[in-house]
């Protein structure tokens, strides 16, 4: 199996990370009257060590976009990772939080790459039936 280009890997990790942060950023939105920089990364801490020992384990280079592949294992990973090492620093992990941060992390994680690979199969369904119209094949047929 060869390994997406650099360009790609690097892109997915960059896009996994900021919405680790939103997802961060709109929990501390939703608790406190201000947002703060600390505060947010104090809170994605967790999250962004499980997302990165997940993106090692399970090799989510390889092909970085696939949802099944590599989207859900990297949810689960981030999600239980990140809740199991927010509560060994002693942090709170209450039921409604767990929901939220698997739904989320879902939504984030998984959701994007379902979009990529519905668009990817879509442009190459296209391609292969453009490709068929103007076949050489197609236009002798029709010249004789």
């Amino acid at each position: 199996m060869t390994r997406a280009p650099a360009q790609i890997r690097l892109v997915w990790a960059l896009v996994d990370i900021a919405l680790i942060l939103v997802f961060a950023f709109l929990g501390q939105a939703s608790h406190y009257d201000a947002v703060s920089l600390p505060g947010a990364l104090a809170t994605a801490a967790p999250f962004l060590a499980a997302y990165s020992m997940t993106y090692l384990a399970c090799l989510a280079w390889r092909r970085p976009a696939a949802p099944l592949r590599t989207g859900v294992p990297m949810w689960l990973g981030t999600a239980v990772g990140g809740l199991m090492l927010r509560v060994w620093f002693g942090e709170s992990a209450a039921p409604a939080f767990q929901i939220v941060a698997v739904v989320v992390l879902a939504l984030f994680l998984v959701f994007p790459r379902l979009v990529a690979a519905t668009l990817g199969a879509v442009r190459r369904r296209r391609r292969r039936q453009s490709s068929a119209h103007h076949s050489p094949a197609q236009n002798q047929g029709a010249a004789s």
